[in-house]
């Protein structure tokens, strides 16, 4: 018999289930490329389970360990429900007319109109890709160097033990040096309905506090139903008792000291590329500063923003800073060799300037006017217009 093509491999999967029972099994690159294209085209979906993480190694005392449960649920293009049960987590619900997005540890939701989900898509702001959680399965397929058939094995759902094939898939190194060195990933693929029953991965990283770690990810699905979205509950959210409504989901108020419209903190700090920076000496600028660490993943994804903005705002009066908590200059200048454009760089040493300023959490992004008074302060990572929103409450020409 003749291998199949992938082209065939893609055709077969986009037959419906029954049919493909009594075809014979795809070789393993095909089976995934036709698992990738099962979940590009998904409309309705009922997926939920429980994701056990462990992380071990560097300082830590011993293994820590959690266990977070998930439901993911889709009726395109107008419904949807991401909710996570985990620190840190969103439960976010699209219902057609508005968008929820409620944060169990501040207590806090917002509401949004909701958004036109397409299917293989995601849809437009920054809770995109949570509506679209699955996507991420059509992936798969992509950036790996190599798949390998695992053999039979077995997934224990909700409904009973399912057979499965598994399919074991190898990733090249990134050299880069904060990259993530990742381990050979395992999939439990129900192979008549190409669904991803299990996925474990595991890989090892450098973390600043703590050293060289461990993590492994071992994702469960106990429902997998790619045709049906599932109760009509699913699609309904009531804020808790106690929830407060917010524009922006962010830090509970205690958490977070309040310091807009009081006197900026001054601070000296050394620059990467310059002189010594001392705030009072700006008085009568505008003044950005950036808080963050190259070990946050959302402070790389802020820090472009800032420089954009920092860019068009050249010759106003706006001075910007990439104010690095705790680092040194050695991990800064690896960083900044493929960062791209970044504002210029001061160096907050022990982390007191950070610490006086809130910056708990990073990315922490305070807007000093020429007055030298807090004008805004934004915490974590934003949409630019919130930025270009601060700038413009301490009186800067926005256009």
């Amino acid at each position: 018999m003749t291998r199949p093509t992938r082209a065939l491999a893609l055709a077969l999967a986009l037959l419906p289930g029954p049919a493909l029972a009594g075809t014979a099994p795809l070789p393993a690159r095909a089976l995934l490329d036709s698992v990738a294209v099962r979940y590009a085209g998904m409309t309705h979906y009922h997926f939920a389970g429980v994701t056990h993480a462990v992380t071990t190694g560097g300082s830590l005392p011993g293994p820590i360990a959690f266990d977070l449960s998930f439901t993911y649920a889709a009726r395109l293009p107008s419904h949807a429900r991401n909710s996570m049960n985990g620190p840190g987590m969103l439960t976010i619900v699209a219902d057609g007319e508005s968008l929820r997005v409620w944060s169990r540890d501040a207590n806090q939701y917002l509401v949004q109109p909701a958004p036109r989900i397409e299917p293989g898509k995601v849809p437009p702001g920054e809770y995109g890709t949570a509506l679209q959680p699955m996507l991420g399965m059509a992936t798969f397929a992509q950036g790996n160097s190599g798949v390998e058939d695992g053999g039979p094995d077995t997934v224990r759902t909700a409904t009973g033990v399912a057979a499965c094939r598994r399919l074991v898939l190898a990733y090249p190194r990134d050299t880069s040096a904060s990259a993530p060195l990742l381990m050979p990933r395992v999939l439990w693929i129900d192979e008549p309905r190409r669904l991803v029953l299990r996925d474990s991965l595991t890989f090892e990283m450098n973390v600043p506090q703590v050293g060289h770690v461990r993590r492994t990810q071992d994702m469960r699905f106990l429902t997998a139903e790619p045709d049906d979205g599932g109760p009509d509950s699913l699609y309904a959210f009531t804020p808790p008792a106690g929830a407060q409504r917010v524009t922006r989901i962010g830090r509970a108020a205690p958490e977070q000291p309040d310091l807009v419209g009081k006197p900026a903190i001054d601070f000296t700090l050394a620059s990467l590329a310059g002189p010594s920076v001392t705030l009072r000496r700006l008085r009568g600028k505008v003044v950005v500063l950036d808080f963050w660490a190259t070990w946050c993943g959302p402070c790389r994804r802020w820090m472009p923003i800032v420089a954009k903005v920092e860019k068009q705002l050249a010759g106003r009066g706006v001075s910007f800073y990439a104010v690095n908590v705790a680092e040194t200059t050695e991990q800064v200048r690896a960083f900044l060799r493929t960062a791209g454009a970044t504002p210029p760089v001061l160096l907050d040493r022990d982390g007191k300037v950070a610490t006086a300023y809130g910056a708990s959490a990073i990315p922490l992004t305070a807007v000093i006017g020429r007055d030298g008074r807090v004008a805004q302060v934004l915490v974590g990572l934003h949409p630019e217009e919130d930025l270009r929103a601060a700038l413009r409450a301490a009186g800067v020409d926005v256009r």
